[in-house]
């Protein structure tokens, strides 16, 4: 038997795809749609992420500010109760004073400096980064 190609088959088979193609770009985003969507998040972060490294940076420091407030004022209070005067040196590791402080541990500095103890009771201690100074 000798098939005969319909003549209609093929119109029927471009109109099926046309109908096809036509309802996949109703969902579709263009390019420029794409470029445009990408250029504004572009934007956004190229303007939010140096307010975030800012922020964190003041962030960090306003910590260490806080921790050397705290150990003067256990320093203070460590002096009062054990009567030094108020030129007396002190060290921080000293075990008497460390009871002062929560968990009986030096608080550390959030950017990884180090604390060193003022000349004298009356001085707060120092953090040895540079921009953390009271």
């Amino acid at each position: 038997m000798i098939q005969v190609p319909d003549k209609h088959r093929n119109k029927r088979l471009k109109l099926a795809l046309k109908k096809r193609c036509s309802r996949r770009s109703q969902f579709a985003f263009t390019l420029i749609e794409i470029v445009v969507v990408v250029s504004v998040l572009g934007i956004l972060a190229m303007v939010s992420i140096p307010n975030y490294v800012k922020s964190r940076g003041s962030a960090t420091k306003s910590t260490c500010l806080r921790n050397q407030t705290v150990m003067e004022h256990a320093v203070q209070e460590w002096a009062f109760m054990t009567g030094k005067s108020m030129n007396d040196a002190y060290l921080l590791t000293d075990p008497e004073l460390l009871s002062y402080f929560m968990s009986s541990r030096l608080p550390e500095c959030p950017s990884g400096g180090t604390y060193t103890p003022g000349g004298t009771t009356s001085e707060a201690p120092n953090c040895s980064v540079e921009d953390h100074e009271p």
